[in-house]
């Protein structure tokens, strides 16, 4: 039996990058191979950041992509964009789930939930936004090794 794959699409600030990076270390050490391009994989994480109409764009784009490349595969979306766009993301992509930038630290392991099910029952659609005032569930504090100094990196 091959190992699992999870691809992390990532788009725009080195902030980003770096946090997807950190993504790939968990990933790896909960057992999967991570690789950071469009292609085939058992899960997705984009991460992309936001400037300009042509910035979002891009990133509707790649979100299609990998629901395209794997359709019964979860996607996550995270980051600036999932800040202030969760709604079109929502309905325009057909991402499976939304976590805003206070709520990034989550990313991983709302994915590595959503990959067994993806994996072992089919496509199964979960649209949650976790985006400030929009979930019930309080978001716990980040962890020491996931806090980063808030600057505009742009």
């Amino acid at each position: 039996m091959s190992r699992r794959v999870v691809a992390t699409l990532t788009l725009g600030c080195k902030l980003n990058q770096a946090k997807s990076q950190s993504f790939g270390r968990q990933f790896k050490a909960a057992g999967f191979d991570v690789i950071a391009r469009p292609a085939r994989a058992d899960a997705y994480l984009v991460n992309p950041c936001t400037i300009t109409h042509v910035a979002d764009r891009k990133a509707r784009r790649l979100i299609r992509m990998a629901k395209r490349l794997a359709p019964n595969a979860p996607v996550v979306v995270t980051g600036c964009y999932a800040d202030w766009a969760a709604d079109q993301i929502a309905l325009q992509t057909g991402a499976d789930r939304i976590i805003n930038n206070a709520a990034k630290h989550e990313a991983p392991a709302a994915l590595l939930a959503l990959a067994p099910a993806a994996h072992q029952l089919g496509r199964q659609r979960v649209r949650r936004h976790v985006a400030l005032g929009r979930d019930d569930d309080a978001a716990p504090p980040p962890s020491s090794s996931s806090t980063y100094a808030a600057s505009d990196i742009r």
